[in-house]
């Protein structure tokens, strides 16, 4: 996992929208795609949900912090 503080210091060299851009990236492969065998990834409707759940908090922490 990475540190609080490492994530607190990327918040002021890149910039709040700059990491969430990095975040998004990072994460949207793996949270809203499973892979199926042999298959290409499949939609997933449950990871869609921890996918919006996760973004939903993260802004809002990210936004109460900076602002």
């Amino acid at each position: 996992m990475i540190g609080l503080g490492t994530v607190v210091l990327a918040i002021f060299v890149v910039g709040q929208w700059g990491l969430l851009a990095a975040f998004f990236l990072a994460t949207a492969g793996g949270v809203l795609f499973l892979g199926a065998g042999d298959e290409l990834p499949r939609f997933s409707i449950r990871n869609f949900g921890l996918f919006v759940f996760y973004w939903l908090f993260l802004l809002l922490g990210i936004g109460v912090g900076v602002d």
